[in-house]
């Protein structure tokens, strides 16, 4: 995922709401040829405010948060490099779809791969394999 620091938590909202393909066209953009942008999911971040010395301010920043789901072959490492030619992208993209583009890309947190599903073993057979084990509990605590 992805931070952007905006002006102001009504301009975060708007991007939230309205940004999602231009997230998706720049990280098309920025990234390598070989990774595929699956989804993005953008939402508020730091636009809830607290109680700090009798008045009510922002924690920090407002800004936009981008999880993004993607498919690469090999390992993905995100550097200052392809960090600034995301943000060049993003807001050209934010521009073209009228969208305020006076943003402030923040680095990109570590991908994390997702494990690939267990072959043969599908939800339902977990489900039972542990209502067997609870059952084997139950029968060995009654013995005693």
């Amino acid at each position: 995922s992805v931070t952007v620091d905006v002006s102001s938590c009504a301009v975060a909202k708007n991007i939230s709401n309205n940004g999602e393909k231009a997230f998706t066209n720049a990280l098309n953009k920025s990234m390598p040829p070989s990774v595929k942008v699956t989804s993005v999911t953008l939402s508020t971040v730091n636009c809830r405010r607290r109680l700090k010395d009798d008045s009510r301010r922002l924690a920090s920043n407002p800004g936009v948060n981008a999880a993004i789901g993607y498919t690469s072959p090999t390992a993905l490492t995100i550097g200052s490099n392809e960090n600034q030619k995301f943000s060049d992208e993003l807001k050209k993209e934010l521009e073209a779809a009228n969208l305020p583009s006076a943003v402030t890309v923040n680095a990109f947190t570590t991908p994390v791969k997702a494990a690939p599903p267990i072959s043969g073993c599908t939800t339902i057979s977990r489900a039972q394999a542990g209502f067997i084990s609870l059952a084997m509990l139950f029968v060995s605590i009654s013995w005693w």
